[in-house]
């Protein structure tokens, strides 16, 4: 799998799928934390777990000189779930991608929410991404990588409508894997940059 590169080489995001989501698979983030150093020291590896943002698997990792295949495996191995793995220029990769991209026409009663799709294993197609009007419109950045505008509903306030969700990002991976294939994660894009953030 090709994963993004950035001058920072020794840090990761990692994101989990399907972790701490409509109550499956929950793991507090200081045991998330505890089992992932664990694995890290048994390794003998020059790991070391950064930091956490939120409560449903978005991690930041330093892994000087260690293969990506390794540390997903360790990975793994502590939490039982899959993850995608990328570097904090994947920020920047995203930006650029969403800065040529016009934002969707309003529709009223609902706001665009920018966000990505990371595959976390398999070989997706290459096949092009069409608009899911109930769900967002996409574009493929890069084979592992699909950039979102995902569509959420609105109350007359102007606040997210906690009614509807539409089965929040995870909609949105479990679309992509129906397309692409492949096993994928998503989030938006704020929890991404501010993981980034974290990973310094």
């Amino acid at each position: 799998m090709e994963l993004a590169v950035d001058a920072e080489r020794d840090r990761w995001l990692c994101f989990f799928r399907g972790l701490n989501v409509f109550g499956r698979g929950k793991i507090a983030m200081p045991e998330l934390r505890r089992r992932c150093s664990e694995a890290f020291d048994k390794s003998g590896l020059p790991l070391r777990f950064l930091d956490y943002y939120r409560g449903t698997g978005n991690v930041a990792l330093s892994a000087a000189g260690v293969p990506a295949e390794k540390i997903l495996r360790l990975l793994f191995e502590a939490v039982s779930k899959p993850c995608a793995m990328v570097q904090p220029g994947v920020v920047g990769q995203l930006n650029d991608a969403f800065r040529a991209w016009p934002t969707p026409v309003d529709v009223r009663g609902f706001r665009w929410t920018r966000g990505a799709c990371l595959l976390c294993d398999g070989v997706p197609e290459a096949t092009e991404l069409a608009e899911k009007p109930d769900l967002g419109v996409f574009i493929r950045v890069a084979p592992w990588l699909v950039a979102v505008y995902r569509k959420e509903r609105e109350t007359n306030r102007g606040t997210l409508d906690p009614s509807d969700r539409r089965g929040g990002w995870a909609a949105i991976s479990n679309h992509i894997e129906r397309v692409l294939g492949g096993r994928w994660t998503a989030r938006s894009l704020d929890v991404i940059r501010e993981l980034s953030l974290r990973a310094t």
